[in-house]
C-alpha cells in the first residue's frame, strides 16, 4: 500500500491498524501488571523495609554503646563559663530522644537528622532558652553547623530576648 500523501487523512485500513497496535501494546501492559504485580510488590516492600531493618539496628548499637553517658559528659564538651547552662540542656533535651547525644554527633550521618528537622528544632530551642534567631547571617557559625556542638556555639553567639 502506498503512503498516504502528506496533508491528506489516513484511511480505515490505516487506523485498524494503528489500533490494533495500540490494543495490544495496551494488552501487554494489562497482562505483565496482573502476573507480575507481586513480585513488585515484593521488591518494593524489601526497599523500603531492609534500610529501616539496617537503620535500627544501627540505632539500637549506638544507644548500646552509650548506655553509661548523660548530660554530664555532653555538659564537660563545653566551656562552662562561656556557654549558657540552660543552651547546652535544651539541645541535649531536643537530640537526646534516641540515646544520649555527643557534642561530635553529625546531625545527618549520626543522627538522622536533616536539614528541615534542624530547622524546626533550632526555632523549638530558640523560644526555650529566649535567644533571638534575628540576624543569624552574622553570627560567624552561621553556615558551620554540622554537629550537635556546632549548634551550641551558634545559639551561643545569638542575642538573648529582653526578658518580659
Amino acid at each position: 500500500m502506498p503512503a498516504a500523501p502528506v496533508g491528506q487523512p489516513l484511511g480505515p485500513l490505516a487506523w485498524t491498524v494503528i489500533a490494533t497496535i495500540i490494543l495490544g501494546l495496551l494488552s501487554l501492559v494489562v497482562q505483565l501488571v496482573v502476573h507480575v504485580w507481586w513480585p513488585l510488590l515484593f521488591i518494593l516492600a524489601a526497599a523500603v523495609g531492609v534500610p529501616m531493618l539496617i537503620d535500627s539496628r544501627r540505632t539500637k548499637r549506638e544507644a548500646e554503646s552509650r548506655s553509661g553517658e548523660s548530660i554530664c559528659g555532653f555538659a564537660r564538651s563545653f566551656d562552662r563559663r562561656a556557654i549558657d547552662p540552660w543552651i547546652i540542656r535544651a539541645v541535649y533535651e531536643e537530640f537526646s530522644y534516641l540515646y544520649p547525644v555527643r557534642a561530635s554527633d553529625r546531625f545527618w550521618d549520626d543522627l538522622g537528622v536533616d536539614e528541615e528537622d534542624l530547622d524546626d528544632s533550632l526555632l523549638d530551642i530558640a523560644e526555650r532558652i529566649g535567644r533571638s534567631l534575628d540576624d543569624v547571617e552574622a553570627n560567624p557559625m552561621w553556615t558551620k553547623v554540622v554537629t550537635v556542638g556546632d549548634l551550641v556555639l551558634f545559639l551561643q553567639g545569638q542575642p538573648k530576648l529582653d526578658a518580659r
